[in-house]
């Protein structure tokens, strides 16, 4: 698992906490510090179940609509800084982590969260 983590942002911080706490391992990626890679964001792409408008920031700022796959990946790569985050990539799944809660839609994680 990947969690493309911003050390800056308090829920992106309470995530790697999850994680560390429940000792299940993870690769953390500085995204701000050393970009996506084209395999990352082609992942993300194809896994997240959402629009793309869904996986940035300020995405009203920027134009999603109507893009081709490559301008998918061309538009993450280009604007890193609105990535949301915590994102956690699985084999099968891509998940925003706002709320937390959100990763117990990843079945292995489901366990650690009580579902009321």
């Amino acid at each position: 698992m990947k969690l493309f983590h911003n050390p800056r942002c308090s829920k992106s911080r309470r995530a790697v906490e999850f994680f560390a706490n429940h000792d299940i391992n993870i690769e953390i990626v500085t995204y701000l510090k050393n970009g996506l890679s084209i395999v990352e964001a082609e992942e993300i792409l194809e896994k997240y179940e959402g629009d793309i408008s869904d996986l940035l920031r300020n995405s009203s700022q920027l134009e999603t609509n109507n893009l081709s796959k490559n301008q998918q990946i061309c538009l993450l790569l280009d604007n890193v800084e609105h990535l949301q985050r915590p994102i956690l990539l699985t084999k099968l799944e891509c998940v925003i982590g706002r709320p937390l809660e959100n990763f117990a839609q990843i079945h292995q994680l489901s366990t650690y969260f009580s579902l009321n």
